[in-house]
């Protein structure tokens, strides 16, 4: 009787070992594939902000063009390879370091000129932020920051593996 006691006993012990070295690696695996999109001080690389995305999601950079003093958006996808594409670049008028042929396709819609199907690749993009220049950063359409909410020096962000 008391070995019978004993080995449920221990079959409980090698049971509860077993599901909690499951529900260790079953976390491990959801955490594991996880991406950030991160934002770092490019001389500390001190981290600023980090927000989790996924493969496709879709990141809008709008700045004020310094120059020309009109809003410059930059729109990017979240690709496999854990980088920025550059898929579109809308802005009012052309003037300086305004390109005049970036991209497959260029329209015109609510008064912005719009180049798209640009597919350009970047491990990172790299700013001087300025409380006034940048306007926000979006992930699908959610705003994560605003200029104002950054401190005002070189930044870099990218794609991160958690």
């Amino acid at each position: 009787m008391i070995q019978n006691k004993f080995k449920v006993k221990q079959g409980r012990i090698i049971l509860l070992l077993f599901l909690f070295v499951l529900i260790g690696y079953i976390g491990w695996r959801l955490t594991s594939d996880a991406i950030v999109l991160v934002i770092r001080d490019s001389q500390t690389d001190e981290k600023i902000l980090s927000e989790q995305v996924n493969i496709g999601d879709a990141l809008y950079f709008g700045w004020i063009h310094s120059l020309e003093d009109f809003l410059w958006e930059e729109q990017f996808y979240i690709t496999t390879n854990h980088t920025l594409m550059l898929y579109s670049i809308s802005f009012p008028s052309f003037g300086a370091g305004v390109p005049e042929d970036r991209g497959d396709a260029i329209r015109i819609e609510d008064g912005l000129i719009i180049m798209y199907e640009i597919n350009d690749e970047f491990e990172e993009i790299n700013w001087l932020n300025s409380h006034h220049f940048v306007q926000n950063i979006t992930i699908n359409g959610d705003i994560i920051t605003t200029g104002a909410d950054l401190p005002e020096r070189q930044l870099h962000m990218r794609i991160e593996k958690r």
